[in-house]
């Protein structure tokens, strides 16, 4: 390496989460907004613990897993709907060095963080598959802003 320390920081969290670490990098992966939304909702419906904390910031969690929600209203909800130009890529920093992958780039990005590391790093990721496709095709509607964004944050920073 160059003398530099290497930090990887990976997962789900926003990027002003990170602000604090010193990195000339960043590397952001988009996932189409939809899928993501299904697969949010999905995580919170199935897996998520329903805990007094949890509900105390997320007050849809309830709501979803009594089903009182459905995939549609869940979509109508401002951090779901508008997720990426509001919530994940609020405060990007301006001075880093930025690489933006879409998810179906995975290959192509888990083989430039391999060869920066020099290590292999497989790219065999698991989605969640989708049960919700009827609510999926009508809620398209609530994300153009959301699909917008990403497009043109991919047109911007993407890895050439």
């Amino acid at each position: 390496m160059d003398g530099h320390d290497t930090f990887m920081v990976f997962g789900h969290f926003a990027v002003a989460d990170f602000q604090k670490i010193n990195t000339d990098q960043i590397i952001l992966v988009f996932r189409d907004p939809v899928e993501r939304a299904v697969s949010q909702f999905k995580y919170v419906r199935d897996r998520l613990p329903n805990t007094p904390v949890k509900q105390r910031h997320h007050q849809e969690i309830d709501a979803i897993k009594n089903g009182t929600m459905d995939f549609e209203a869940f979509c109508q909800l401002p951090q779901i709907s508008h997720f990426y130009e509001h919530y994940y890529l609020r405060n990007l920093p301006k001075n880093k060095e930025i690489l933006a992958f879409s998810f179906d780039q995975m290959p192509r990005l888990c083989a430039y963080v391999g060869d920066f590391l020099g290590i292999p790093v497989s790219s065999n990721v698991r989605l969640n598959t989708t049960e919700l496709q009827p609510a999926i095709t009508g809620s398209q509607q609530f994300f153009a802003q959301n699909t917008t964004y990403m497009v043109d944050m991919l047109a911007r920073y993407g890895a050439r």
